[in-house]
């Protein structure tokens, strides 16, 4: 048997960031995480479960500097060491709950992009490449003016937050 469904192909170009550091990585790991405060998900948990209101998690999200807060990093090295690559990464997901809601209620599709992934990896000449999806650029798929405006939110918080460890804004995310 085969459910019937329709099917709805969206073609949208993203833009990838990528910026490499001349900085070791432990060092740029270290003052993302430092800015970047990791998400409480023990916290999330009981909040939901004694059905809190909504304010209850918007002042949980409003501890985060830049506007994003992270879930723990995705540690690739470990894996990839045993097959011959010995290159330190790690990938994190950044999110806003307040943000995340005010998308959602428009197309709740955003969620395939948000929390949004960003990337850090040594190099062999000691330097650190930080790399994202644009978030704006991923968010204009969804043709819609308030998931869109959302999306420049993200970029210019992702540009404070690049600045803040003494990266340049990149050109794209310019305020």
């Amino acid at each position: 048997m085969s459910y019937r469904a329709e099917e709805r192909i969206v073609s949208y170009s993203a833009e990838r960031i990528e910026l490499t550091a001349q900085v070791p990585f432990d060092t740029l790991r270290s003052r993302l995480e430092e800015l970047l405060p990791e998400v409480d998900t023990d916290q999330i948990r009981r909040l939901i479960d004694a059905d809190a209101p909504w304010e209850e998690f918007v002042r949980v999200t409003r501890r985060a500097p830049y506007d994003l807060m992270r879930y723990p990093g995705v540690e690739l090295a470990p894996l990839l060491r045993i097959a011959g690559a010995d290159i330190p990464s790690v990938t994190y997901e950044l999110t806003n709950d307040s943000l995340l809601a005010r998308m959602f209620r428009h197309d709740p599709g955003v969620a395939l992009y948000f929390p949004f992934r960003l990337e850090l990896h040594g190099t062999v000449d000691g330097s650190t490449v930080v790399a994202l999806d644009r978030p704006g650029s991923s968010l204009s798929s969804f043709r819609n003016n308030k998931v869109a405006q959302v999306g420049a939110e993200l970029d210019r918080a992702v540009g404070d937050l690049l600045e803040a460890v003494d990266l340049p804004r990149p050109s794209v995310l310019r305020r």
